[in-house]
């Protein structure tokens, strides 16, 4: 008998099928050339500081849903990413902390990917588990890829960055697999397919939400 193969393996084949276009997104283009747009860099950390207020939440309305259970301490330690946004912050020659929590609009690709990520919550919590998964997995398989193509070196000043978020056997991506995974089976094929649209739609938007910062501060 063939062994299934657990339904995240087929965020790989997303990512795969998406890397050329990562790879061609100015933001990420400048990322390996070690490029340090502050403008751009601050935009992306207000937008992701805001898009993760929005975004903890929902994981853990998954995850009470699902388990019924809270999401692991390891996650809520650093829910925000403050330890991330550092990173680029001190790229960006700053160390103001009002710069995340303080007055500033969303931006239209936030906001499109917070409501397409609590439709998909609403609609099914599987399918909305899905819809997030992307962030995590997304970054850390960007991560392992641009350090694995040899773009991104030792010396890379975005380096620090990309290591924070490197490797889909850690951090939130960890649990998070394997909650998508034991509850994949217990779903229908059906729904499983409208689950990946929706992640696949996650990555899209996971793509613009880098290019959103160069594009705003031309």
């Amino acid at each position: 008998m063939t062994k299934t193969l657990p339904f995240s393996d087929r965020f790989m084949q997303v990512m795969e099928e998406h890397k050329a276009d990562f790879y061609a997104n100015p933001f990420i283009q400048a990322m390996i050339a070690g490029e340090v747009n502050p403008e751009a860099l601050l935009y992306y950390v207000q937008q992701d500081y805001r898009y993760l207020g929005h975004y903890l939440p929902l994981y853990e309305q998954v995850c009470q849903t699902l388990t019924g259970q809270t999401i692991d301490a390891e996650v809520a330690d650093d829910d925000r990413e403050y330890a991330a946004h550092k990173i680029l912050l001190d790229l960006a020659q700053t160390d103001d902390k009002s710069i995340q929590e303080g007055k500033y609009p969303n931006s239209t690709v936030t906001d499109q990917y917070v409501n397409h990520m609590a439709k998909s919550v609403e609609k099914d919590p599987f399918i909305g588990l899905v819809a997030l998964a992307a962030c995590p997995y997304d970054y850390a398989y960007l991560a392992d890829l641009l350090i694995r193509d040899g773009l991104i070196k030792p010396d890379n000043p975005f380096m620090p960055w990309v290591g924070y978020y490197r490797g889909i056997d850690k951090g939130l991506t960890r649990p998070m697999l394997a909650l998508v995974n034991q509850t994949a089976e217990q779903v229908s094929p059906e729904v499983q397919e409208e689950a990946l649209a929706a992640f696949i739609q996650s990555t899209k938007y996971e793509n613009q939400f880098f290019l959103q910062g160069m594009e705003a501060t031309k």
